[in-house]
């Protein structure tokens, strides 16, 4: 998992405009998100293609297109190790966590053994 979130951190933050390094991380989990419920929720589906434009409007092509370099590296981290939460490391290696919020990294480990002891 490390190579993969180190190579997408690589593409993220190469964007030409600083401010939109932050928005970035969330913004990718943001399409990601809403392009995956289009496949199974028609009902919602205008209200999320103009979020995606929205979004995609912030950027110049070539930043736009970083969003796809980076789910190509989520799916391929994911094809080669299932059993890991490539999302959340990329999401704290981005330092989107907010303790204000009460967000924090928990590691894979520890989320497997407390949903072992739930169960």
């Amino acid at each position: 998992m490390r190579k993969y979130c180190e190579e997408s951190l690589f593409i993220s933050p190469r964007l030409d405009n600083a401010e939109l390094n932050y928005p970035f991380g969330s913004e990718f989990f943001a399409v990601f998100a809403n392009e995956l419920a289009n496949t199974v929720d028609l009902n919602n589906r205008e209200k999320r293609e103009k979020d995606y434009i929205r979004i995609r409007d912030r950027y110049k092509p070539d930043e736009f297109s970083r969003f796809g370099e980076v789910f190509c590296l989520l799916v391929e981290s994911l094809e080669r190790n299932p059993f890991q939460d490539f999302l959340g490391g990329m999401y704290m290696e981005l330092n989107m966590g907010s303790k204000a919020h009460g967000q924090c990294f928990t590691p894979f480990g520890v989320c497997q053994a407390m949903a072992a002891m739930a169960m």
